[in-house]
């Protein structure tokens, strides 16, 4: 075999596939991970920039300043280039005692999702410590294109959605601590039910005034026309037993 064909079949034939190829095989590594591909190859040191896939996890980082610090720099990076999926899990707590303005750098992040026009958003947050110092503001969702929709247990923020046309699932988990007072206004429930596409659905309310918010938006409530699927949990049956009528939406 002459010598041009022997560096033929042993060439890096990895970087001679399709970004698109790449971008899947980067789907299935860490964010550092896939900033790390850049020595790989010229080919590589800037493919990592334009990944369709972030997951982000806070047990991947010893302090949450050096995840606070990567993802800035990453997303800095970046630019607006359009995600497909956007995961994000960060545990406060004893684990990461940061000061309160941790939750505002969240929502910036959550922000760029939101701008790249992400079709899968994940947003899950815990938190051992009080929240009542802290502001507490919308987190407003308008993402015609988003088909997935999970947010679990987010702080200080009421989520407020207004174009979600084409989601296809959604799981949203509402506390005590998602809303400033039991007088916020939230369209959760209403707002889902305009998206025709919606086929799952998965909502969760824990305490007493996560429950008379949420219970005021189901008298607003459409009709699920499409949902297969459907998990609502115990608040919703106590608010039938409270009142002389079900205020319980409709699921055709």
């Amino acid at each position: 075999m002459s010598r041009s064909k022997r560096h033929d079949s042993t060439g890096d034939r990895i970087s001679a596939l399709p970004d698109e190829l790449l971008h899947h095989i980067m789907s299935f590594l860490t964010p550092r991970e896939t900033v790390q591909t850049c020595v790989l190859s010229r080919r590589w040191q800037t493919t990592w920039v334009s990944a369709r896939c972030l997951i982000i996890d806070s047990d991947q980082f010893s302090i949450l300043w050096e995840l606070k610090t990567f993802l800035d720099k990453l997303l800095l990076d970046r630019g607006c280039t359009s995600l497909d999926k956007f995961w994000l899990r960060i545990i406060f707590g004893n684990v990461y005692p940061d000061n309160i303005m941790d939750y505002f750098q969240i929502r910036l992040w959550v922000c760029h999702a939101l701008r790249c026009n992400t079709q899968r958003l994940t947003v899950t947050t815990s938190d051992n410590r009080s929240v009542a110092c802290l502001g507490f503001e919308d987190l407003v969702i308008d993402m015609p294109n988003l088909v997935s929709l999970d947010i679990k247990e987010i702080p200080v923020r009421n989520p407020y959605f207004l174009n979600l046309s084409s989601l296809d699932t959604a799981s949203v988990c509402l506390t005590t601590v998602s809303f400033k007072d039991s007088d916020v206004d939230c369209n959760v429930l209403s707002a889902l039910s305009n998206a025709t596409s919606l086929r799952s659905l998965s909502l969760t309310v824990h305490d007493e005034v996560a429950i008379k918010v949420v219970g005021r938006d189901v008298l607003r409530c459409g009709t699920f026309s499409n949902l297969k699927s459907l998990s609502l949990g115990e608040w919703c049956f106590g608010l039938w037993l409270q009142r002389a009528t079900p205020l319980a939406p409709s699921f055709a």
